[in-house]
């Protein structure tokens, strides 16, 4: 998958130290499919660049959860 701008559309506290973010992309197209066990890349608004695992329903088209 190629590189694209996301905003946060939701975010869930799990506990009091995890954070759930459902990310959808900020042109409003919709994501690619991906496999159990797919990461992605997030850069952040520094400039860090961390890797999550995608942990929504692969059927999803409209947000990553990560």
């Amino acid at each position: 998958m190629k590189q694209f701008d996301a905003t946060v559309q939701r975010t869930i506290a799990a506990t009091d130290d995890i954070r759930v973010l459902e990310l959808m992309r900020a042109d409003g197209g919709e994501l690619g499919p991906y496999t159990a066990g797919a990461h992605i890349d997030v850069v952040g608004p520094t400039g860090i660049l961390r890797q999550y695992s995608l942990c929504g329903h692969p059927s999803q088209k409209d947000t990553f959860t990560i």
